[in-house]
């Protein structure tokens, strides 16, 4: 096999790092592991990422801020954003811009509505409409289903994939 050029990060084929790493290292999305290696929280994380999680269940498309959320955990902040960043990561939660995050259920059942839409064109005001929301959270949402190709721009409408 030719040399990379100097600098140039050298890529393996999957197989090949299956081989070298065993059944001992997995990869996890971009993240790899220990295989047996688990995420364990203390009691207190644990009954904030349920409050975390339940509060922007309750909230559906229109989720709380994050710093309220954060502060609504009862543990500090810096261990309630960690705990956000777990449920991110999970997919428990969605981010749909930087300062706003969905549950998944929410974000699933808005998908499985927009569907039978499939093909019409919509303007911000039909979606707000249609998903129940202000444009606070009309907008971010649509530019969330447009990068998860749900929706396509089209000047100032949105066609339903």
């Amino acid at each position: 096999m030719p040399e990379p050029p100097k600098g140039a990060p050298y890529e393996a084929p999957a197989f090949v790092l299956d081989v070298l790493l065993g059944n001992d290292v997995v990869a996890d999305g971009e993240t790899v592991r220990l295989a047996k290696h688990r995420v364990v929280l203390k009691q207190e994380e644990e009954r904030a990422a349920e409050e975390i999680e339940r509060l922007f269940y309750e909230a559906g498309l229109t989720a709380p801020a994050m710093a309220d959320a954060l502060a609504k955990s009862g543990i500090g902040t810096a261990r309630a954003r960690a705990v956000l960043q777990m449920l991110l990561k999970k997919g428990t939660l969605v981010r749909v811009a930087e300062d706003l995050a969905v549950h998944r259920a929410a974000i699933d059942a808005l998908v499985e509505r927009l569907s039978a839409l499939q093909g019409r064109r919509i303007s911000v005001g039909e979606f707000k409409d249609f998903a129940g929301v202000s444009r606070k959270y009309a907008i971010p949402l649509l530019e969330y289903l447009d990068r998860s190709r749900v929706t396509r721009r089209e000047g100032d409408l949105r066609v339903v994939l």
